[in-house]
């Protein structure tokens, strides 16, 4: 027997589309934080390979493997739900710390300034590396589901965002 499909009550599930913009826009957020940091606390080699491992993950986003995986996660009932709740994590990560992105000279595909109207995160706060850490926790049994070389390329990025809080703390 299996189990009742989660009520889905206002959780969006998004489109493929909307998952895999929100997916870039992540990691590419994640990316300007541990540039931001590099780049104001040092070394600024960091602030590189944390850009090289963002356009990666940018890049792996649309391929077919992740896509299909997207795809087949929006048809059942209960992993829906839980690409919806990740979906809006995504967003509010992306979002509050857009200031890294703008300040690079970049923006973000969306505004969300109605969902979170208040939020404007610091890249040099310890919650900059500490929210970033919890979602990709929140995404682990998405990241199981993914090519090995995308696995890689998230672990690397958050391995930058990681030395860059001892720098910055």
């Amino acid at each position: 027997m299996s189990a009742p499909p989660i009520p889905t009550g206002t959780v969006r599930v998004p489109t493929t589309d909307e998952f895999t913009v929100a997916w870039s826009a992540f990691f590419a957020t994640v990316s300007a934080v541990a540039s931001w940091r590099a780049t104001h606390f040092g070394p600024e080699r960091f602030g590189i390979l944390a850009e090289a491992a963002g356009r990666s993950l940018a890049s792996g986003s649309t391929s077919a493997e992740f896509v299909r995986m997207v795809a087949t996660l929006r048809e059942d009932p209960n992993e829906k739900v839980l690409l919806g709740i990740l979906y809006e994590e995504l967003l509010f990560y992306s979002w509050r710390f857009r200031g890294a992105i703008e300040e690079r000279g970049g923006q973000l595909p969306f505004d969300e300034s109605e969902a979170f109207p208040n939020e404007s995160g610091d890249p040099a706060a310890p919650d900059a590396v500490d929210q970033a850490e919890i979602i990709t926790g929140s995404i682990q049994p998405l990241l199981d589901k993914l090519p090995n070389w995308l696995r890689k390329a998230i672990e690397a990025i958050m391995e930058i965002l990681k030395l860059t809080r001892g720098i910055a703390d």
